[in-house]
This record gives C-alpha cells, structure tokens and sequence, in this order.
C-alpha cells in the first residue's frame, strides 16, 4: 500500500482515489506488482485520463492501465513461461495467449468491467474472450 501511496500522490488523480478503503482495493488488486509497475500504472492512467481530455485520472483509468500492463502490451514487463503461451497463427505470425483472473470487489459492475476490458483489448488490437473460471482452458 505505501508503495503505491508514494507513486499515486505524485500524479494528479481522482479525489475518491484518496480514501483510506479505496487506497486498501489498489493495494489488494496490485498485490505482487513490482514498484515499476505500479509507477507504470500510474504513469499509464493518467496518460489516458489525458487522451480523454481529462486533467486526473479515476479508477476507471488505473483499471485499465492494469490491465495494459498485465497484458503485456506495455513496455519492459517480463511474464514467467506458465503465464504465457505461444502459439502461431494462419499467417505463421506469433500468437501470444494469456489466461487472467479478475477477482471483482463486493459490489462492482461485471458488465462495466467486460466493458472497459474489451474497450481495452479494441485499442490494442487483441483479441479478447471471457469464460467463466470453470472453463478456464485455452
């Protein structure tokens, strides 16, 4: 949590970003990110808080910035071998497939959230499915 405290302050953002129970969902849905992550992350929302004419970013914004990052469209971010596989494709290009597990807090809107994930996925030009955790195979 103070990890990101430090990165997030330095950027402007989103008063409700500030809240002691909003601070603690960053810290938890960040757990395990390096220190350069989370300062991309940051980096990256406001980025998009910006392209959208917008002054500070929101939740809406690190979500998505996460979700670069963990994509592995962002730059200098390393995936162990079990999280990634490739593959080739019709034209023998590679073909990277990642599983992701997204643990909603109490309360969030799924729909809202496979909307901004394929929002997302449309910008970078990737493809995107969801299943449920039971047919978690590729």
């Amino acid at each position: 949590k103070d990890i990101f405290d430090l990165y997030i302050n330095k950027v402007d953002h989103e008063p409700d970003l500030d809240t002691e129970k909003r601070r603690d969902e960053l810290a938890r849905i960040t757990s395990g990110y390096s220190p350069a992550m989370i300062e991309q992350v940051c980096s990256m929302a406001l980025t998009l808080a910006h392209s959208d004419r917008r002054e500070r970013f929101n939740y809406e914004d690190i979500f998505e910035a996460m979700t670069t990052v963990e994509s592995g469209t962002a730059v200098n971010v390393d995936y162990a071998p079990d999280e990634t596989r490739l593959a080739a494709g019709a034209e023998g290009e590679p073909v990277y497939a990642m599983m992701l597990e997204v643990a909603l807090p109490d309360g969030a809107d799924a729909a809202a959230v496979e909307h901004g994930l394929a929002e997302t996925a449309r910008r970078q030009q990737v493809e995107l499915s969801f299943r449920p955790l039971e047919q978690d195979a590729l």
